[in-house]
């Protein structure tokens, strides 16, 4: 198992600051005194001696000195024994202790006494520093001696006399939680406040060192709010101002710059970007494709290698007598990719002799040159990714039966198949039923690929049915969605994002005309976003283990394909807690900046984006690690550069998918598990129960506001999530099937309607569906704002409903078994109630 010694550390509690005591542990895990060999360590915390932690050590390589091997938490350090008294942490679990002065020194048979205890004494949580730790029942412990204990005396907090009318100069949310809000800056002050996650404040100063900042708890919901109070600035995420303008103060709370009579200023609002004239749609033209240019050939063969290609093959087994398949390129299902490791794999030499390749126990590699890696070297790669054309080089056994058949004991793969990279494509049916005002949805299965279009009436080209009619329209695809904010920006159809197979996605405008892009060879698509001028922005990332992701754009106005950064993991780096060596990016949304075109073409040149990114551990194959804004500054060449750090919006562990940005790219939403609200949990799953809004503002600025919860502690939300307009949402109610603990139940459906200002009311509404009846899928239709959702009957068919998010649904017509989702909707009208 893969983990992170000093990530685990943190997560154990070691980050927060504390008078740390160390002592080597004998084999009985008691304290070791002498010159005994041991690979065992043990922390405690002079303040709290329940927070206590064993590190594991081994040797290391001849000569070396021991390396950590493993962190894990220990038994409360109760010895009185070898300890120097200090003042307790305000808030955390005291253990009296008998004064050490005096304590004779320790020799080599002396076995300290431990306090005798109850059993069942409760431990700490660790958190995070500066969280304090939750405050447990201390157990009443008896003293070996009648000495007097010293009285830890709390120092008075030096909180300044800040007018509650007094403008404040930055605002800022609680970002890691549990935090406290303490009488001075330091965490042996006194507790002001417990402040949980999306608490706002207002901050009015900060120390000199810029650690501790002076805030008064702003939040209306907060039970103490109007409280002023100091918090380490780590914990805090600033939505408006900057910290390094707040006023400074000394630690005894004096300001150091006496304050300046006189209006507050005001500060001025930033200047809005630039914005293109609106773009005239264009007709779009064979795309051309930007050249990688640092792409490294890999060195030859070694002597003991021989050179192969990979080439496809038909039938049940590999090396039969069938002849060889015509690769599927690009857009077509290849059954050889990705590659099966457990079954031969057909290749020819260069004389076009056929041999079977048996790698089932090889070692793979692949040229990392190949994916613009410099220096370049022989990396490993899963065997899946021996795809047809590729050329390899193999060392291996012929076998003395079968001479075509070799066992191979490593085979690197030293350059990957050609591919069409690009395609112009039409949809004319597409294009005929939005022209005719016919157009519902696109649907498909769960099951198996395939889009299906579904109509109000069929054209002169299609079935006869009354009333309304279901067209496949793409037969490998599984996913679709919609690329921008209106309907007219067209929708977006693609793979379901195969991490080891070809990726490809098709971009089709409502006039029909389509544009069909295959990830390079070893790619894999990673989030896709249209913009509001027209423009595809997407990431690839190798499908090997590389640290490297790349960002592409279209833009049909150019009529170009353009690589516009490439970037590592690195870039996602927190300053407030240690991170992962290397994330990868998720694509959410795109922002492009734009400077006006004085020409005769006013379209405006794209100068920049904003990025809007979701990301994931792929070694740890954690989800979920972090939200990020990254801005992207193009240079006179079209190439990107990082104008700046990435913005960390949501940390880990804060939030659950799916995530999802509203149509104008002004709210992203998310799911939740709130362990203080009453939900359905079992065991260690712990489904979300609520939802939150994170406002992006084009300055940088962010507000998260909580916006629905379940309503009671029998139920769950279900990771349904969408987006009916720019300001009302759609989510699903559910519970654990009846029989099958981990099967979703999907009861109801709840709309949400948010308010235009942060200080509005948010409106709820929720339609539970009858008794054995469950909703499977439902999309939020952009033209008529309805919900198109698929219901199971009691009968286990399954039903076409429509919903206005406030009366009963409407039931459409009887799908077929095989159409069980829903993934973008035009419109649910009348003619819908008489279709098929």
């Amino acid at each position: 198992t893969r983990f992170d010694l000093m990530q685990e550390a943190f997560n154990l509690g070691l980050g927060e600051p504390g008078d740390w005591l160390a002592y080597y542990l004998d084999a009985n895990g008691g304290p070791l005194f002498g010159a005994q060999v041991t690979e065992r360590l043990q922390l405690f915390d002079n303040r709290n001696r329940n927070r206590t932690f064993i590190l594991g050590f081994e040797p290391g390589p001849e000569g070396e000195p021991y390396r950590l091997a493993a962190v894990a938490t220990g038994e409360p350090y109760l010895v009185a024994e070898l300890v120097t008294p200090v003042p307790p942490a305000a808030g955390g679990v005291e253990v009296a202790l008998a004064p050490a002065a005096g304590a004779p020194e320790p020799m080599e048979t002396a076995t300290p006494t431990a306090l005798p205890t109850e059993t069942g004494t409760p431990t700490a949580t660790l958190t995070p520093e500066p969280s304090a730790t939750p405050t447990a029942t201390a157990t009443d412990t008896p003293l070996p001696t009648d000495t007097p204990l010293p009285t830890a005396t709390a120092t008075p907090g030096p909180i300044p006399a800040i007018p509650a009318d007094e403008p404040a100069t930055a605002a800022a949310i609680v970002f890691r939680s549990p935090a406290n809000l303490r009488g001075g800056p330091d965490t042996a002050f006194g507790l002001v406040a417990q402040l949980g996650y999306g608490v706002t404040l207002d901050l009015y100063g900060v120390t000199e060192v810029g650690n501790w900042v002076i805030v008064r708890i702003t939040d209306p919901n907060h039970e103490q709010t109007g409280a002023l109070g100091w918090i380490a600035q780590d914990l805090l995420q600033i939505t408006a101002g900057d910290v390094a303008a707040l006023p400074p103060y000394s630690v005894d709370g004096r300001p150091l710059t006496p304050p300046t009579p006189g209006p507050t200023p005001t500060p001025a609002p930033p200047e809005p970007t630039p914005t293109p004239a609106p773009r005239v749609t264009p007709v779009l033209a064979q795309p051309g494709v930007s050249p990688l240019t640092d792409l490294l050939a890999p060195p030859g063969p070694g002597a003991d290698e021989q050179i192969y290609t990979i080439v496809a093959t038909v039938g049940e087994s590999v090396g039969d007598s069938g002849g060889e398949a015509e690769n599927a390129g690009a857009f077509g299902v290849d059954p050889n990719v990705p590659a099966n490791p457990f079954a031969p794999i057909a290749a020819v030499d260069a004389n076009g002799a056929r041999v079977r390749l048996v790698i089932d126990r090889a070692q793979v590699q692949i040229w990392s040159g190949a994916f613009g890696v410099n220096p370049p070297d022989w990396t490993g790669a899963p065997a899946e990714l021996l795809w047809p054309n590729s050329e390899v080089y193999v060392l291996g056994t012929a076998d003395e039966l079968e001479p075509d058949r070799i066992t191979v004991q490593r085979i690197r793969i030293a350059r990957p198949p050609s591919q069409e990279r690009v395609r112009l494509t039409q949809t004319p049916e597409f294009a005929a039923a939005l022209a005719r005002n016919a157009a519902v949805a696109l649907m498909g299965s769960r099951e198996a690929p395939g889009i299906y279009l579904l109509e109000t009436e069929p054209g002169s080209d299609g079935p006869a049915a009354s009333g309304g009619a279901l067209r496949q329209l793409w037969v490998d695809e599984q996913d679709a969605r919609w690329i921008g904010g209106t309907p007219a920006d067209g929708v977006v159809v693609g793979t379901a994002g195969d991490s080891l197979g070809r990726n490809w996605m098709t971009w089709v405008r409502d006039d029909g005309q389509a544009v069909r892009i295959t990830a390079q060879p070893f790619h894999a698509f990673q989030g896709v976003a249209g913009d509001r001028f027209g423009g595809l922005w997407w990431i690839e990332t190798p499908q090997v283990d590389l640290d490297q992701w790349q960002l592409w754009h279209y833009d049909p106005v150019q009529g170009q394909i353009l690589l516009r950064v490439r970037g590592t993991g690195a870039r996602f780096g927190s300053g407030s807690a240690p991170t992962p060596a290397s994330l990868s990016p998720l694509l959410l949304a795109a922002q492009p900046t734009f400077q006006t075109d004085t020409g005769q073409n006013d379209t405006g040149i794209v100068t920049g984006v904003n990025l809007l990114l979701d990301t994931y551990d792929a070694a740890d194959q954690r989800l979920y690690t972090g939200v990020y804004r990254v801005p992207i500054q193009f240079g006179s060449n079209g190439l990107g550069e990082f104008a700046a750090d990435a913005q960390l919006l949501l940390a880990s562990e804060s939030y659950r998918g799916p995530l999802e940005v509203n149509p104008d790219q002004t709210r992203l939403a998310y799911f939740i598990y709130d362990p203080e609200h009453p939900s359905l949990t079992s065991g260690f799953i712990q489904p979300s129960n609520t939802v939150r809004v994170l406002s992006l503002d084009p300055s940088g600025a962010v507000s998260i506001r909580t916006v629905y919860a379940t309503e009671n502690r029998f139920e769950f939300l279900a990771p349904n999530l969408v987006w009916l307009d720019a300001n009302r949402l759609i989510v699903a109610r559910s519970r654990f099937a009846a029989g099958e603990m981990f099967a979703l139940d999907r009861f109801g459906m709840t709309q949400i309607r948010l308010p235009s200002t942060a200080e509005g009311t948010v409106e709820v509404g929720s339609y539970l569906l009858p008794n054995q009846r469950e909703l499977r899928d439902f999309a939020a239709c952009r033209e008529d704002a309805h919900v198109l959702a698929i219901v199971a009957t009691e009968n286990n068919e399954l039903e076409l409903v429509r919903w206005d998010g406030e009366q009963r649904p409407v039931p459409l017509f009887l799908l077929p078994p095989d159409q069980t989702r829903t993934f973008v909707c035009w419109q649910a009208p009348d003619a819908l109630v008489d279709g098929p």
